[in-house]
């Protein structure tokens, strides 16, 4: 199941999370708050293929957010044996 968070809404984040992904918000010492996407790596996979796969961090570019490798890129990665995190930089 998803995780969703009431912050996402307040945030006005636009992407709905898919199964298996979940969203935290990272409290900054500015104040401000880094939202953070994360995708976990199958938990049944059996093959121990992934046990040497190295965590991935995205990060996006210009006007983009975590969210635009959360929706294909993750599930992919993932269900290869990779831990997937994505942040939301703050243009601020």
């Amino acid at each position: 199941m998803a995780v969703t968070d009431h912050k996402a809404h307040e945030m006005g984040v636009p992407y709905q999370l898919k199964q298996g992904q979940s969203r935290l918000f990272h409290q900054l010492p500015s104040g401000l708050e880094m939202e953070v996407i994360t995708q976990k790596k199958n938990p049944n996979d059996r093959t121990g293929k992934s046990d040497l796969n190295p965590p991935l961090l995205f990060i996006h570019g210009s006007y983009h957010a975590a969210w635009c490798w959360a929706e294909h890129w993750f599930p992919f990665f993932s269900a290869n044996g990779f831990d997937c995190y994505a942040v939301s930089l703050l243009g601020q």
